[in-house]
């Protein structure tokens, strides 16, 4: 951390240098995400040579698998594990964003400083302690000290151009790993313009590296990736929406109490809240809506929230004007804040996943090298454990998440025709190249991988005569629920065209 111009003055830097090091030795060993599992699967084929959304179907775009391509260079280099160095580079973005936050918070008193910089271990640590490594948690990171620059700008303090452009170019890649996330600098443009009025100005370094970032990676999806928007997207266009979580899911979850106590709270104060604690807020708006918008209602997509209110909160407390202190139900809300904010992760901890120990009775023959897929809508039935076990995954196709598409159409008596019927006829063609490449050992139906118990994945694949030829190579080795394990006893024919080497993790 960089000090303030007195050293004894220090004393918030010195500690939230020693809460980081405390933090670095609990996560470097922690468990995350399957997603992250596939992302740096999907590094490690790239680096290999295998074409991205050509060869590898994947409903991203393409920055956070480039992103991950250094990390797997670097654990090929080294032997070092791929995840051990993932977690060891956004340890070190968390020092930088705090680094970037004491830097925007050298005039400020040494209780604020320790509160700011204790809020953002709790939040991009603690609270998001269970969805490390996501897209959000990385983007919440850098949107810290971003929405700090922007407080500064909305109470007129002098920012230099180094630090405006150091906390613009954490920011930007960040901000662009899903569309979505535009809404925070652009929440935060806003909030700027109804501060400074006439005295606001559009082009500052923030905004030029913004927009020049952004133009720059959309020529780079042009260039380099072009089949995401003419292959992927229409894809996504077709059957991605299906999707969608229902309401209840979507709100009935640890952060819909929390937001309740926040607003009666946030409301209450909010004459006494200073532009740090709004920017804070503005950081939690934009994830709500970005979480509304998805409707997918995974955890991941509203831990963010639940970091940046508590931020917020903390540096509404630490920058409270002299009054008396908080009355009975102010006090009870502020504790009712922090604990819904810090109770779901200290209850839950690092991600596990609930799948692992069927996982292990469906595959327990399975051998480091081998091959083995899963015809299923859900990709955590296999991923992260396939790829821990050293297994290969035959597909293109992180998870079948199409699936519930066709079934959502023919529980309601509509054929599967048209552009989503051919684009099915696609996935099927392609599930069929892909396994006469690289033969899987194991295929595992899931009877119970979408949201209708009258539609069957493996009789979906076997309508198309290719596939169900290939079927004839299989045999059933045993039931587990509504599992099917099948056990390749026969070779699959030749493939007819070039195929993808597969790898199994460093």
């Amino acid at each position: 951390m960089i000090p303030p111009a007195f050293p004894r003055a220090a004393w918030p830097e010195a500690l939230a240098l020693l809460c980081w090091l405390g933090a670095c030795f609990t996560v470097i060993g922690i468990g995350v995400w399957h997603d992250v599992t596939w992302q740096l699967w999907i590094a490690r084929h790239l680096n290999a040579g295998v074409g991205l959304y050509s060869w590898i179907m994947e409903v991203n775009p393409p920055l956070w698998f480039w992103m991950a391509q250094p990390i797997d260079r670097l654990a090929s280099a080294t032997g070092l594990p791929a995840l051990r160095l993932l977690l060891a580079a956004i340890l070190l973005l968390i020092g930088l964003s705090l680094v970037l936050a004491a830097r925007l918070s050298t005039d400020a008193p040494p209780r604020l400083r320790a509160v700011l910089y204790c809020g953002m271990l709790l939040g991009t640590v603690l609270i998001t302690i269970g969805d490390f490594a996501q897209r959000e948690h990385l983007t919440l990171i850098a949107a810290i000290p971003y929405a700090l620059l922007i407080a500064r700008r909305a109470a007129g303090q002098q920012v230099t151009w180094q630090l405006a452009l150091a906390t613009a170019l954490l920011a930007t890649p960040m901000f662009a790993l899903k569309h979505y996330f535009a809404l925070i600098p652009i929440l935060l443009e806003c909030w700027l313009i109804w501060h400074l009025r006439r005295q606001w100005r559009p082009l500052r370094i923030e905004t030029i590296t913004l927009v020049l970032g952004a133009v720059a990676y959309a020529a780079a999806i042009l260039i380099f990736t072009p089949e995401y928007l003419t292959d992927m997207v229409p894809g996504l266009r077709l059957a991605y929406g299906d999707l969608r979580m229902s309401t209840r899911t979507i709100l009935l979850n640890p952060m819909t109490l929390l937001l309740a106590a926040s607003l009666f709270y946030f409301w209450h104060f909010r004459r006494e809240l200073r532009p740090m604690a709004q920017a804070m807020l503005l950081i939690a708006a934009s994830f709500l809506i970005a979480y509304i918008l998805q409707a997918k209602g995974w955890t991941y997509q509203f831990t963010p929230i639940m970091a940046a209110l508590l931020l917020a909160q903390l540096l509404h407390l630490a920058q409270r004007p002299t009054r008396p202190e908080l009355r009975r139900a102010e006090r009870a809300t502020a504790i009712l804040v922090a604990g819904l904010a810090l109770w779901s992760p200290l209850a839950l901890g690092p991600y596990r996943n609930e799948f692992a120990p069927i996982y292990d009775r469906l595959l327990n023959e399975a051998r480091p090298g081998m091959t083995a897929v899963m015809l299923t809508s859900k990709a955590s039935r296999m991923w992260p454990m396939l790829d821990e076990a050293g297994l290969k995954w035959p597909s293109r196709y992180y998870h079948f998440w199409m699936m519930q598409a066709a079934a959502n159409r023919l529980a309601t008596g509509q054929p599967l025709d048209g552009e989503l019927g051919d684009y099915l006829t696609r996935v099927r063609l392609d599930t069929v190249e892909d396994f006469t490449c690289n033969p899987p050992d194991f295929l595992i139906d899931d009877g119970a991988s979408v949201d209708d118990a009258d539609f069957d994945m493996l009789d979906f694949f076997r309508a198309e005569p290719r596939f169900e030829a290939l079927m004839a190579a299989y045999a059933v080795d045993r039931q587990l629920g509504p599992f099917t394990v099948y056990r390749r006893t026969a070779p699959l024919p030749l493939p007819t065209g070039a195929c993808a080497t597969l790898l199994t993790a460093h």
